[in-house]
């Protein structure tokens, strides 16, 4: 598979569904229903209630759970590619973020239900976390992420590279504003390349 050219090197929150809108639809229907992500709790592996029972038994049984976890770990390993000559500190973590971010939202769009999306988030922080607990720790940036999630139904490309160019500390920086621009799109296609490579049953 050809990557993309930020990724030459190799190839969030997580919750139950208990309501009937995505976290990223929600965003969409109305920013007051926003809430800032809490840095902690995330549970590194899905745990179903007693109505998801039945379906968390058929995604074990049918060799799908175990498909979700090794996407998650597939998204977590490329984390570590992320780094590009002339990187600072601050941007190579907003880089993370972001990746962070679009890895959640490639997972929630595309996964056929919640049991699915939990194994996969759950297994990508996880594998974060059991390399690194101190990266673990610094790519959970509630306040980048909802940031994130609300410049979704802005107008215009400049809405992720604003926010990252912010998030770096240089607010409006055109150079930065085109990176974060460029690097939400990049890791976007990478991201939905790395889950075509699962097919579930």
């Amino acid at each position: 598979m050809q990557l993309c050219p930020d990724f030459a090197a190799a190839g969030f929150r997580q919750e139950q569904k208990t309501r009937s809108l995505s976290l990223f639809d929600a965003a969409e229907e109305n920013d007051s229903d926003v809430k800032i992500f809490p840095t902690s709790g995330r549970s590194a592996a899905p745990q179903p209630d007693d109505d998801g029972a039945d379906e968390f038994v058929r995604e074990r049984d049918n060799g799908n759970l175990e498909k979700a976890k090794r996407l998650g770990r597939l998204f977590a390993r490329h984390l570590r590619h992320l780094w590009r000559p002339g990187d600072t500190a601050a941007v190579l973590l907003q880089k993370k973020i972001l990746y962070g971010y679009v890895v959640a939202k490639v997972i929630e769009k595309r996964s056929p239900n919640s049991v699915l999306e939990q194994a996969a988030l759950g297994e990508f922080y996880r594998e974060i976390r059991s390399r690194s607990p101190q990266e673990y720790d610094s790519i959970q940036d509630s306040v980048a992420f909802t940031k994130y999630l609300l410049s979704e139904h802005s107008p215009g490309d400049e809405r992720f590279g604003g926010v990252f160019a912010e998030q770096c500390g240089r607010k409006g920086d055109p150079e930065l504003c085109g990176k974060g621009i460029l690097l939400y799109y990049r890791y976007t296609a990478h991201c939905m390349a790395v889950y075509n490579q699962i097919q579930y049953a």
